[in-house]
């Protein structure tokens, strides 16, 4: 992997936070989602794939950098490359913009 230092898995999904789904009911795989679709569709202003999941299937749980840090060592990356892509590069360049 060349340029690893500029590499990074970034999580951006919404969980329920003190009995609050904030966002996840507006997505498309929700059934409020569906139904905001098939809405749409009817109204003739779904833009192509818009049901499609806002997520890799598969990934879409707690564990989700467990387990791409498990598949980036199982394909042959090392402990180092593994362990800055899924975090220690972003630990790198938030200490150089916040050094005091």
């Amino acid at each position: 992997m060349q340029q690893v230092e500029r590499v990074g898995v970034v999580v951006d999904e919404v969980h329920p936070v003190g009995g609050i789904e904030h966002q996840a009911e507006e997505r498309p795989h929700s059934r409020r989602g569906v139904e905001i679709v098939e809405q749409r569709r009817a109204a003739g202003l779904s833009a192509p794939e818009e049901d499609r999941p806002t997520y890799v299937v598969g990934l879409n749980v707690p564990n989700r950098i467990e387990i791409i840090a498990d598949q980036l060592l199982k394909r042959g990356y090392s402990a180092a490359v593994t362990e800055k892509v899924v975090g220690a590069n972003f630990v790198r360049v938030f200490t150089q913009i916040w050094a005091p």
